[in-house]
């Protein structure tokens, strides 16, 4: 159905029509699907700070105390001289504004339309605040700037439209990427037995969408062994994404494409695995709330603004997730996961969403305004230059 705009002329005249209903549809994309994942303590998943709620300021800083590394003294040992220094790292994340507005064309528009429009723009601006929040934590989790139209999870890395060109709410965090990189994953598995796992170093080299570069139990396996890992390849101390724990058990979310979902429903073994549901005495927790089911101590939740990137052969911005020097291969439409851990992301707040009521058009006052505006900045959490609650898992999906 084409939309309808609120204006006094021919776009309007579907308005006018008494066969409309008087409670609208809402669309199920308009709300932030990662909501139940925020808190303020440090096992939530998106950790909130509300520091500059009472006090001036644009920049937060979150610290984090890495581990001892030292072997400590033995026997008779001299501890004078031989103590360790704590070891913190530190990560800013910039505040940066955001608002909109919905404006009426005037008192005739609001006379002839089929129900009182001005109670709709405060609810379609709640709608949209939570459609924003839910996009820039998901680009930034992904590694992605928000510096884009909001659709631009499924149009491309540099979907910019003239609007949003400011917009900076997302502290922009780069991946690195390697066959052996420690918070990155690319490739996938056969989805048939033996499951075989094939890891690429770029998303350019993800080719096989039909073979062996699918999503499925074995890649949720392999990267939960990564999530766990305390040494690199190269023997580097690495820190392990620290798991949710819920009633004595330990667990991690993992963050998936409606087309990922797809290709994991096909995998006999999560099929038998999850024929008996969810564990009974956590089922209705909030990070099992929605969820598709569990595979490793994994909770595997299909969220609609997962970003998707398609090869065309070329590097048309819709080609890339980070840069366009690693465009899809040609053809074959990859999806981005996100494996997540306590304090995956941060979520600073200057001021919370304030509202606004006026006329856009002084002295006449004839069109009336809504308007909303907050302070805030989001980041994936980077300490010590490695990702610390997050894993990017980028596998190659078969399109409907």
């Amino acid at each position: 159905m084409a939309a309808t705009q609120f204006a006094r002329g021919g776009t309007h005249s579907a308005l006018v029509p008494q066969r409309w209903s008087k409670d609208d549809f809402k669309t199920a994309f308009e709300q932030n699907p990662l909501l139940p994942f925020i808190g303020t303590g440090p096992n939530s998943i998106i950790q909130v700070k509300n520091d500059f709620l009472k006090e001036q300021g644009d920049k937060i800083t979150f610290g984090l105390r890495a581990l001892l590394t030292g072997d400590g003294q033995g026997d008779d040992g001299s501890y004078s001289g031989n103590s360790e220094a704590m070891v913190y790292h530190n990560m800013d994340v910039q505040l940066h504004e955001r608002g909109h507005s919905v404006a009426l064309n005037g008192n005739m528009t609001e006379q002839s339309a089929y129900k009182k429009l001005r109670p709709d723009g405060m609810a379609s601006l709640r709608e949209w605040s939570g459609l924003v929040d839910g996009a820039d934590l998901i680009s930034a989790l992904s590694g992605l700037t928000t510096k884009k139209h909001i659709a631009g999870c499924r149009t491309g890395a540099n979907a910019v439209d003239a609007s949003s060109v400011q917009i900076a709410t997302v502290n922009q965090t780069a991946l690195t990427k390697g066959a052996t990189a420690t918070r990155w994953f690319g490739g996938g598995q056969i989805l048939t037995s033996p499951y075989t796992i094939g890891r690429v170093a770029t998303d350019a080299l993800i080719t096989n969408a039909s073979t062996n570069h699918m999503f499925g139990t074995n890649v949720i396996e392999y990267v939960h062994r990564m999530a766990v890992k305390t040494v690199d390849g190269s023997g580097n101390a690495v820190t392990p994404l620290r798991p949710i724990l819920i009633k004595g058990g330990s667990y991690y979310l993992m963050l998936i494409d409606q087309m990922q979902k797809k290709q994991l429903q096909a995998d006999n073994k999560w099929i038998n695995a999850n024929l008996n549901g969810l564990p009974r005495n956590v089922k209705d927790n909030w990070i099992f709330s929605g969820a598709d089911g569990m595979w490793d101590g994994v909770v595997i939740k299909t969220v609609d603004k997962m970003h998707r990137r398609k090869g065309a052969g070329g590097i048309l911005a819709s080609e890339w997730f980070d840069t366009s020097s690693d465009v899809c291969y040609n053809g074959v439409t990859v999806a981005r996961a996100l494996f997540l851990g306590c304090q995956a992301a941060c979520l600073a707040w200057g001021t919370l969403s304030t509202w606004k009521t006026g006329y856009s058009d002084p002295p006449h006052n004839t069109k009336y305004t809504v308007h909303t505006d907050k302070i805030c900045g989001i980041k994936k959490s980077v300490f010590n230059s490695v990702d610390f609650g997050c894993i990017v898992c980028d596998t190659a999906v078969i399109s409907d």
